[in-house]
């Protein structure tokens, strides 16, 4: 697993641990916001810079951006999406790995965390519609034309979004007695078909905990877990394995904050 991990300093460094030897392993120092497939591993370094890495944590910088954040791969991990936030504006980049980059998107909301469909054709991103709620949306790469997959409301906030094959798994979170409760939807590709997996706050009237980060398990030909992570019985972000249908269950508790997770299953004979 490749996570991001904050240090006491309030440093964050991108982290490995196998859950075969129980080994942890820093990548990267002064980094966060890591994604990685089987093959791969980009992050944020410094602030300014988007780090393109084998899993070892060998690693070459692309070209500075202003303010990027989110880097994700395309499944063959030959593509790069990143958002960059410029003085007036925020862009939805696509990048190869020499650096060349084009715009998919821009606006002057707040858009985070883009999300590679399974065929890499399209990414889904979240967009602040206004400070008090935000969307799915989603971009087709080739004709850059962008439409919604949920639909804004007020003080409800769509984001994380993580696709499973021809599924897009979010999280729709409220606040609730003060408290950010979150529970975790599914929606098609059109957004004509958006469900609720979870019910943990019973219909938004229960104070109950915020769910982050939500990826889906990288290598791995079953679809029915994801990964996130959550305040879930426990006053520090933690990272859980979500069982679509099922529980949240644990997967790394340590006195750090802990974000960004990746599960890698299968890598390197067996272990991760």
């Amino acid at each position: 697993m490749i996570f991001a991990q904050t240090q006491p300093t309030g440093k964050t460094n991108v982290v490995s641990k196998s859950f075969a030897t129980g080994a942890v392993t820093t990548l990267a120092t002064d980094a966060g916001s890591p994604f990685a497939t089987n093959l791969r591993l980009v992050y944020i370094k410094s602030g300014t810079t988007i780090g393109y890495a084998r899993l070892d944590g060998v690693a070459k910088l692309l070209p500075q951006l202003t303010q990027p954040s989110d880097p994700t791969l395309s499944v063959d991990s030959r593509l790069i999406c990143a958002i960059d936030k410029l003085s007036d504006r925020y862009q939805l980049l696509l990048l190869d790995t020499l650096g060349n980059k084009s715009v998919l998107y821009e606006t002057v909301n707040q858009i985070s965390f883009p999300s590679f469909s399974s065929d890499g054709l399209k990414i889904v991103f979240t967009e602040n519609i206004a400070p008090n709620m935000s969307a799915i949306g989603i971009v087709t790469i080739a004709s850059k034309t962008v439409h919604k997959l949920t639909s804004p409301a007020a003080d409800f906030y769509d984001g994380y979004a993580a696709v499973t094959n021809s599924t897009v798994n979010f999280v729709r979170s409220h606040m609730i007695d003060s408290t950010l409760s979150s529970e975790i939807f599914s929606s098609d590709f059109s957004g004509k078909s958006v469900t609720q997996l979870t019910s943990f706050t019973s219909n938004w009237t229960t104070p109950t905990f915020y769910i982050r980060d939500l990826r889906k398990i990288t290598n791995s030909i079953d679809s029915s877990s994801i990964i996130c992570t959550s305040n879930y019985n426990s006053t520090n972000s933690d990272i859980y394995l979500y069982k679509i249908g099922g529980v949240l269950t644990r997967l790394m508790e340590t006195d750090q904050l802990e974000s960004y997770p990746n599960f890698i299953a299968n890598y390197a004979n067996g272990k991760n």
